[in-house]
């Protein structure tokens, strides 16, 4: 009988040495950019493929990233750090998945506790204050 498909063992899924692993990031704050992020992260990953921080296509910060990391340890302890702890006093929510299945989380999403000043009250993010909406440049008809 002829071959027609790929023979391959089916055991149980290892996890394959050349795996990397992303950390998605939501509520970066807006004044950080890539380097900030990578050094950052630097504190718990050496190995980091990538660091990117998302801008609209009006060059806007949409408070979106993500980190690319080659070693499985350091990815958990970016993921605990960041979700932990937040960024630069701002709440972050942060997901771990394998490159490999990015719409598969191994971990998260879980956000990191909010920064509170002692009588309780949450810190406003920086650059919010006395933002208003500007006029629409549709006539209302």
């Amino acid at each position: 009988m002829p071959f027609l498909g790929r023979e391959k063992a089916r055991g149980p899924k290892s996890r394959r040495s050349d795996d990397e692993f992303v950390v998605f990031l939501q509520g970066i704050p807006a004044h950080c950019r890539w380097q900030e992020l990578k050094d950052l992260v630097r504190q718990t990953a050496l190995h980091i493929r990538q660091a990117v921080v998302y801008d609209d296509s009006h060059g806007v910060p949409t408070g979106l990233g993500q980190i690319i990391v080659k070693n499985e340890d350091e990815a958990w302890r970016t993921y605990h750090r960041l979700s932990t702890n937040g960024w630069d006093g701002q709440s972050l929510v942060v997901t771990l998945a394998r490159t490999s299945a990015p719409t598969k989380p191994i971990a998260g999403p879980t956000k990191s506790p909010s920064a509170m000043t002692p009588s309780g009250y949450v810190t406003p993010p920086r650059g919010q204050a006395n933002l208003t909406m500007p006029p629409s440049p549709i006539s209302p008809e």
